[in-house]
C-alpha cells in the first residue's frame, strides 16, 4: 500500500509523493531479487535435455553417421596424410603416437555420444545438487534441514525463508521506520493498527491510518506520520539504494547461474563435433579440448556462483540480525558496503 502521508502545503505534498515513489521503487527491487533467487535455485535445466539431445542427434546424423558434408572423411584423410608425412620425415614414433591418440579420442567420443543423455543428466544432477546443498547449508543448523539430503521441498522451503527475510529487512522494517518512526514487530496494539491500515489501503492522503493509530493509543506514531519530512524522504531514498544494490548483486548472480546451465546444454548439443575434432592430429584437436575445458568451467562456475550467492545470503542475514538495534541509516549503509 506504499507510504502514507498527510495533505498539507504543496511542498509537503511533493515530499510525501516523492517519499512514496522512492519506497515503491525500492520494493520493486526487492521483488526482483526475490524472484531471481527463487528462479535460479529452482530452475530445472533437465527439462531442456530433450532439446539438447535432438539438436545433438541431428548434428551426429549429418556430420558423422551419414557424413553429408564429408567432413569426417576429410578428417581421416588429414590424419593419414599427417601420419604418412611424419613417417617419411623419419618421425614414425610421433606419427604412431598421433594415430593412437586419435583412435583413443574417437573411441571416447563415441562413448560420449552413445550415452549423451546419461552424461547430461549426471551434469544437471551435479549442478543442481551442489546449488541445493549450498543453499540449504546457508540456512544454518537451526533450520532442521540436512544439506546432504536436500529434497526439492527443502530447497523450496529454504528459498521461501530467504525471500521472507529479504521482505522483512528491505520492505517491512523500512516501511515502519519511514511511516511510524519505529519497528512495530512487537505484537502490540500499534502493530495491529498498522496491519489494519495496510489491509484497508491504499489510503493516499486520508487520515484513516492515523485514526487507527490514535484509537490504538499510539498518538506519537500518528503525529509522526502526519507530516512528510526530508528525513523520511532520505530514509526512503536510502532504502531504495540498499534494495537496488542487493537486487542487482543477487539478480546478477542468479542469472549467471541459469545462463551457465544453458551454456552447458549448448555444449552437449554440439557434442558430435567433438568426435569430428578428435580425428584431427596435433593442433586440430584443440577445439575438442576446448569443448571439454569449457564444460568443466561451466560446472565449476555454477557451483562457485551458487556458493558465492549462498555465502552472500548468509552474510546478509547474519549482519542484518546483528544490527537489528541500529538505526535505519546505519544498517543500510552496512548493507551497501557489504554487497
Amino acid at each position: 500500500s506504499g507510504s502514507i502521508w498527510d495533505a498539507g502545503s504543496w511542498g509537503s505534498n511533493f515530499i510525501g509523493l516523492l517519499t512514496q515513489i522512492l519506497f515503491d521503487v525500492g520494493t520493486w527491487f526487492v521483488r526482483t531479487a526475490q524472484w531471481s533467487i527463487g528462479w535460479s535455485f529452482t530452475f530445472d535445466i533437465g527439462k531442456y535435455t530433450s532439446v539438447g539431445s535432438d539438436i545433438s542427434a541431428g548434428y551426429q546424423r549429418a556430420f558423422i553417421t551419414e557424413d553429408k558434408f564429408k567432413l569426417l572423411a576429410l578428417a581421416y584423410v588429414i590424419l593419414l596424410a599427417y601420419v604418412a608425412f611424419n613417417i617419411l620425415r623419419q618421425k614414425a614414433a610421433m606419427a604412431l603416437g598421433e594415430l593412437v591418440t586419435s583412435v583413443v579420442l574417437v573411441a571416447v567420443s563415441a562413448g560420449l555420444l552413445a550415452n549423451l543423455n546419461g552424461y547430461m543428466q549426471g551434469t544437471w544432477k551435479l549442478m543442481d545438487g551442489a546449488s541445493a546443498s549450498l543453499l540449504v547449508a546457508g540456512q544454518g543448523s537451526g533450520s532442521g534441514l540436512d544439506p546432504a539430503k536436500a529434497s526439492k521441498a527443502d530447497i523450496e522451503r529454504a528459498v521461501r525463508d530467504v525471500q521472507s527475510e529479504l521482505h522483512t529487512v528491505f520492505v517491512q522494517q523500512p516501511y515502519d521506520q519511514i511511516n511510524w518512526n519505529r519497528d512495530l514487530r512487537n505484537g502490540g496494539s500499534c502493530e495491529a493498527a498498522r496491519n489494519q491500515a495496510l489491509a484497508e489501503g491504499p489510503h493516499d492522503n486520508d487520515d484513516r491510518p492515523r485514526e487507527l493509530m490514535r484509537d490504538a493509543g499510539c498518538d506519537e506514531l500518528a503525529d509522526f506520520n502526519k507530516d512528510p519530512s526530508t528525513s523520511r524522504l532520505g530514509g526512503a531514498f536510502l532504502s531504495m539504494v540498499a534494495s537496488a544494490f542487493v537486487s542487482v548483486v543477487l539478480s546478477g548472480m542468479g542469472l549467471t547461474v541459469v545462463a551457465t546451465k544453458f551454456v552447458a546444454l549448448l555444449l552437449f548439443a554440439v557434442a558430435p563435433f567433438v568426435g569430428l575434432f578428435a580425428v584431427f592430429p596435433g593442433g586440430g584437436r584443440r577445439w575438442g579440448w576446448l569443448w571439454l575445458t569449457t564444460l568443466v568451467q561451466a560446472v565449476v562456475a555454477v557451483v562457485g556462483m551458487s556458493f558465492l550467492l549462498s555465502t552472500l545470503l548468509i552474510t546478509l542475514k547474519r549482519t542484518l540480525g546483528a544490527t537489528a538495534d541500529m538505526g535505519l541509516i546505519e544498517r543500510f549503509f552496512i548493507v551497501v558496503v557489504l554487497v
